[in-house]
């Protein structure tokens, strides 16, 4: 065979290859990420009952990220976005970060138009192992849950900080960390969220 020949045919072969990693890329990756984004609605639906939406809120994601704190909470927001049911605005999911013990814990919180907390969700942490699993596994986030936070309210503090707000045993950094985000998230006006 000539040159030219060799030429052709390992072009040929490269344009197969080619297009084989695109068929399969195609047929496995997408329906991958559609697989995850349904789980992720599903688990936000789930974060947000008993309030029912019909949009997609990670399509209409607000960065927050830029905007200063509170006073007197050592956390940042993160993003929001907005739950809509019939094109009308029924709630507002916020993410917000604050410095735990080791480095930062992160959250989610859901909440009604009314800024009543539907349910929050540890997103990341990275505490010591013990604290850490108490914080996503135990119910202390639950006592949030129907309650409307409030940061000038000094109720909205740990105990150890002479508020009312129940700490994780051997855990005040962690503990005031979740409720300094979970006062950030609340201070997020609904339309704050809406693109």
């Amino acid at each position: 065979m000539s040159t030219d020949t060799h030429r052709v045919v390992a072009l040929g072969f490269g344009l197969t290859l080619a297009a084989v990693v695109f068929i399969a890329q195609a047929l496995l990756v997408e329906p991958t990420r559609e697989r995850e984004r349904r789980a992720a609605l599903r688990e936000l639906a789930a974060l947000a009952d008993p309030v029912a939406f019909d949009n997609d809120p990670f399509a209409a994601v607000q960065d927050l990220s830029t905007r200063a704190p509170l006073p007197g909470l050592n956390a940042t927001l993160v993003q929001a976005m907005p739950l809509r049911a019939g094109g009308r605005q029924v709630g507002v999911v916020v993410d917000a970060r604050a410095r735990g013990y080791v480095d930062d814990v992160v959250l989610r919180v859901a909440f009604a138009t009314e800024g009543r907390v539907l349910g929050t969700q540890v997103l990341t942490q990275r505490e010591t192992a013990g604290l850490g699993r108490r914080l996503v596994e135990s119910n202390w986030l639950a006592q949030f849950d129907a309650r409307t936070p409030h940061s000038e309210d000094p109720r909205w503090r740990v105990r150890r900080d002479g508020g009312e707000v129940d700490q994780l045993t051997g855990a005040t950094t962690t503990s005031r960390a979740a409720l300094h985000a979970l006062l950030l998230a609340a201070s997020v006006e609904l339309t704050d969220a809406t693109p």
